[in-house]
């Protein structure tokens, strides 16, 4: 008999203690995991189909509100022109882009076929085979005074194509400043 009650003592002691564990807190964390979670950047707020019918239905009740509580530095009358998003103005449409960017991509295009009709030009001067010239006492002169004016053109034409590229840069970056559409701006 005194087994079985001693046997109930060790069951009931176990009982209590399984309960304990049970119901105990998990263990304390360490120090270093405790700084990798307090560095961890905050969620973002995820916005539902209900936070946009609430948004609209404020902006609908209050309608001289127009600019949101985070544009309240900027006045609502002063437009920036640096800022994405501004609208095309009033006949800029799809043509117009199309025409700005066709007019520098032809610039682009005819400043290259410049640069290799004069490269050609030069390298026909360098080598010289002409036989009407063969009895010219000036013929070396010649060549080099005509290689010396193709190789100032050579340069004024690399000048005029980076000009064209930097103006083709400039009307694309002008375009998405002001909200157009890449496709307005693509070559056909």
């Amino acid at each position: 008999m005194k087994t079985r009650s001693a046997l109930r003592v060790l069951l009931a002691a176990g009982a209590c203690c399984l309960a304990a564990a049970v119901g105990a807190q998990p263990p304390e964390e360490k120090p270093a995991e405790k700084q990798e979670k307090t560095d961890a950047p905050p969620r973002a707020k995820s916005y539902t189909d209900d936070d946009l019918k609430k948004y609209t239905e404020e902006r609908a009740a209050n309608p001289e509100s127009e600019s949101s509580p985070g544009d309240a530095a900027a006045p609502a009358d002063e437009p920036n022109a640096d800022e994405p998003g501004e609208p095309p103005a009033e006949g800029e449409g799809r043509q117009f882009w199309a025409d700005r960017a066709k007019a520098q991509r032809e610039r682009i295009a005819a400043a290259e076929e410049s640069i290799v009709a004069t490269e050609e030009k030069i390298a026909g001067l360098r080598n010289d085979r002409d036989p009407t010239r063969a009895m010219d006492p000036f013929r070396l002169q010649t060549i080099e005074a005509e290689t010396r004016k193709a190789a100032g053109e050579l340069e004024a034409a690399k000048e005029e194509l980076a000009e064209a590229r930097a103006a083709l840069e400039a009307v694309l970056q002008d375009a998405r400043k002001r909200g157009v559409p890449n496709g307005w701006l693509r070559e056909p």
